[in-house]
């Protein structure tokens, strides 16, 4: 992700975001790479493999760094399933602890509501098989038991996982996100 920031003297800087994972399916095993660069330069890079054992332990490449959670701490890929298994249970709140790498040495505790708000997009942007039938969801990011989130997120989410809209709100400014198209290709695991 890549953000322009101009402030009212006309001064700017660019800064730019790269963030890659990998979590198995089975959520106990997770890799990523953390880079972060403002006007071009690296200013961060991270490197960290995540294991879930009788805690939650991560280990970073480059450095001796190693930081323990306890087992309800979850990758990002256990928690979609969890949002996508409650988006039409009737529930309007969950809450989960949820670790993705990109502040290194912390995990996000998310509460996640439900609206009944159910939206639709241009039929031209989904393919054939997709769903569309969107579910509005806010989450509030919370970290070191603060009580007031470090940012919010607004998205429309279908029960396959797609979603046609983000809204990110922080403190001093907010990103939004529609859907342009989606397209479904269809997969050869015989060839991989």
């Amino acid at each position: 992700m890549m953000t322009r920031f101009v402030n009212s003297h006309g001064v700017g800087t660019v800064s730019e975001i790269n963030y890659s994972l990998n979590e198995m399916s089975d959520g106990n095993k997770m890799e990523f790479v953390l880079e972060v660069k403002e006007d071009a330069e690296v200013v961060e890079r991270h490197y960290g493999k995540a294991e879930r054992k009788e805690s939650l332990n991560i280990k970073f490449e480059q450095t001796d760094k190693e930081y323990n959670f306890s087992k309800d701490v979850i990758f990002p890929h256990k928690f979609l399933e969890d949002v996508l298994d409650n988006l039409e249970s009737g529930k309007k709140l969950i809450v989960r602890n949820v670790y993705e790498g990109t502040i290194p040495d912390k995990y996000f505790n998310i509460s996640v509501f439900f609206t009944d708000e159910v939206v639709s997009v241009d039929k031209k942007k989904l393919d054939k098989g997709i769903k569309n039938k969107f579910r509005k969801v806010r989450m509030a990011y919370y970290q070191d038991k603060v009580q007031t989130p470090i940012f919010e997120q607004t998205l429309h989410l279908n029960n396959q996982g797609i979603a046609s809209f983000f809204r990110y709100d922080y403190p001093d400014y907010s990103l939004e996100l529609n859907l342009k198209k989606v397209s479904l290709n269809p997969l050869d695991c015989k060839n991989r």
